[in-house]
């Protein structure tokens, strides 16, 4: 039981990282664009390029997910401002038309860890285990 319990965690604490990776990634997106964004008068994502607009909507969903980070805390508030609040709770709650990375929401989601998942990282952990004895 204990085992199962700490694969799980190590699952998690993986996908996270992974999440992190992404999030990182959409800020550089947002950093290199910044001036662009905020030169449009416009208040939709139409007028940026899809990357951006993923990055805006993905890093206000990890935002309210991710309370450990609050800098996006302050990043989503911008937003919010910029293109409203109908378009903050769209990318929160991924209601219909959302742009939220779909590997983002999958690492930020995990609720359940499928068995055959659990098996795969006991197989990796034993094999460098083994390894190290060599």
């Amino acid at each position: 039981m204990l085992l199962n319990f700490q694969i799980e965690e190590l699952y998690k604490d993986l996908c996270l990282m992974d999440a992190y990776d992404q999030i990182e990634s959409f800020c550089n997106c947002i950093t290199s664009t910044i001036s662009d964004i905020y030169k449009h008068k416009s208040s939709t994502l139409q007028d940026l390029p899809n990357d951006v607009g993923e990055a805006i909507v993905s890093l206000i969903y990890a935002a309210s997910r991710c309370g450990e980070l609050p800098e996006l805390q302050r990043m989503r508030c911008l937003f919010k401002e910029k293109y409203g609040s109908e378009f903050d709770i769209t990318s929160v709650e991924l209601r219909h038309g959302n742009l939220v990375n779909p590997q983002l929401k999958e690492k930020l989601r995990i609720t359940r860890i499928p068995d055959e998942v659990k098996q795969e990282l006991i197989g990796d952990i034993d094999t460098k285990c083994n390894q190290g004895r060599s």
